[in-house]
């Protein structure tokens, strides 16, 4: 049996606490801007966390900030790096849909996705993906936190199952097809 402690280190618990984030900052219906993120309020998070800026018409997206547990299992620091410059991350594939997904509805979203990069000790990336807009309301950028994790366990199926209502989406599950590139 698994006791508090331990839960608190489960990497997962990143997402609740960046959706949490998230809507902390939400005010009156309205997403919030990048004005709003405060990195001194995500200590604990900031290591898992992505800010992308959204550039439209045609759509590409900029890795703005690159947390260091991400950048660590990513096959560099992409910091700065255009999502259609790298062949993971281009037009076709999962990634940029998702992140367009989010730019194009303002919705944030959640999900599984099959873990492709250096590191053999991850088989899944879990992430949340959420717009900011300076406006509030059209997306200029994008705030999202990822976890690497090996392949999902039941034990993590229950905690993902027990997520607050109002979280993005369904609770993620893993691809039943993984897509290589993402």
């Amino acid at each position: 049996m698994r006791t508090l402690g331990s839960l608190r280190r489960n990497p997962l618990l990143h997402l609740v606490d960046g959706w949490a984030y998230w809507q902390s900052k939400c005010r009156d219906g309205r997403m919030p801007g990048r004005a709003d993120i405060r990195p001194e309020e995500l200590t604990q998070t900031l290591p898992h966390v992505m800010l992308i800026d959204v550039k439209r018409d045609p759509w590409d997206f900029r890795y703005r900030l690159v947390g260091t547990r991400i950048a660590e299992k990513m096959f560099r620091d992409r910091t700065g790096e255009w999502f259609s410059a790298t062949r993971q991350t281009d037009a076709s594939s999962r990634a940029f849909r998702r992140v367009q997904h989010v730019a194009e509805t303002a919705k944030p979203i959640s999900g599984v996705l099959s873990y492709f990069g250096p590191s053999d000790d991850f088989e899944e990336l879990c992430d949340l993906v959420c717009p900011l807009g300076s406006d509030g309301r059209t997306v200029d950028m994008i705030f999202a936190v990822s976890v690497f994790v090996p392949k999902i366990a039941e034990y993590d199926r229950q905690i993902l199952a027990g997520l607050p209502a109002d979280w993005p989406g369904s609770p993620p599950v893993p691809d039943e097809e993984p897509e290589s590139g993402d």
